[in-house]
């Protein structure tokens, strides 16, 4: 999708000013029909010296860098506008592109974290800035790059996944589940017990296993095919036999989805706390997450077996190791192999 810029030129007896109007796409569904909004902003001129007239980092965001970046996940584009338009406040309307500096972008880092901000969205906040920043020195809106935006100092928590013995009361209890998934006559019970059984065979994100359509499953061949990745690379998943079984239930060629959901993320999330709470395992923000901990339970228990859990999930070792491997339990110690001296 392309946005269509309109430079209208305004000849006046001290100077020529070129004006592009940049039309933005505004999807509001909650109203159920499409809004559009035009942001006018002065085009920049040789050299990137805009004076009192550049935007916005707000402004820049919405008129510049989303068009720009239109390809990438409408909750990224979401957090980055959000980041921009929570920098110009904090400037008091003074955030301009051609203003921003090293020192400005600390002291607001420091703002949020005494604001309760962790070091995790401090940081998520800094690489959100310095990415518009560094759109606007290409574009030409400002003639400094960053230079030196120290990240915050972050303590990683341990990974932590699902024991095997939890992992079985988390799926009897899905496998109770009652409560109807719309109208379309699929039982629950089967539903939530199909998708978290492919969640842990797979290894693979929650997103990525819920886009699956009816006809990327092969009974034959006993796999599915995901092609809505985090990496844009399809990948054909073997399933278990207890998977399969699970899916046959729901199973409909008549449907887009091999999982329909009819509501919205939040109320799929709260449905899985409750089921998780009704198996009595340990989730949520500071236990593994919710969705994420059976990523972290598939490949800690490949690796546990013997495995190489990195490759299930298709993860660097070392990203492996520093978010998904729960080290309690993995035997990885080789104290054994060490020499005992004799005193």
């Amino acid at each position: 999708m392309r946005f269509p810029d309109c430079l209208i030129r305004a000849t006046s007896s001290r100077q020529t000013a070129i004006i592009t109007y940049r039309l933005l796409f505004y999807p509001t569904a909650r109203q159920g029909r499409v809004g559009f909004a035009v942001w006018p902003y002065p085009s920049p001129v040789a050299g990137g010296a805009m004076g009192g007239n550049a935007p916005s980092l707000a402004d820049f965001c919405e008129a510049v860098y989303r068009p720009l970046r239109w390809h990438c996940a409408p909750e990224s584009l979401r957090q980055v506008s959000i980041s921009a338009r929570l920098y110009t406040s904090w400037a008091n309307g003074e955030g301009r592109v051609d203003t921003i500096t090293d020192l400005a972008v600390c002291r607001f880092l420091a703002h949020l974290a005494q604001s309760g901000a962790s070091s995790a969205t401090c940081n998520s906040k800094r690489s959100h800035l310095l990415a518009l920043w560094r759109l606007a020195v290409e574009r030409g809106y400002c003639e400094r790059g960053p230079v030196n935006v120290p990240r915050v100092p972050h303590r990683r928590r341990v990974p932590e996944a699902w024991t095997v013995d939890e992992l079985a009361r988390l799926l009897a209890a899905a496998k109770k589940e009652a409560l109807p998934i719309g109208d379309m006559g699929i039982e629950p019970g089967a539903w939530w017990l199909s998708l978290l059984l492919t969640l842990y065979d797979t290894g693979e994100r929650r997103k990525s296993v819920m886009s699956a359509r009816t006809a990327d499953l092969s009974f034959s061949d006993r796999a599915l095919l995901l092609t809505t990745r985090k990496t844009h690379a399809h990948r054909l998943c073997p399933l278990s036999i207890d998977a399969l079984r699970a899916l046959a239930r729901i199973w409909d060629p008549r449907r887009e989805l091999l999982w329909p959901w009819p509501y919205c993320r939040e109320t799929l999330d709260q449905r899985f706390r409750r089921i998780c709470r009704d198996a009595r395992v340990p989730h949520g923000f500071t236990r593994g997450g919710l969705w994420h901990k059976i990523r972290r339970t598939s490949g800690t228990q490949v690796e546990a077996a013997g495995g190489d859990g990195a490759r299930h999930l298709g993860n660097s070792r070392a990203v492996f190791e520093a978010h998904y491997l729960d080290p309690r339990q993995v035997d990885g110690s080789q104290l054994d192999l060490l020499p005992r001296p004799v005193f």
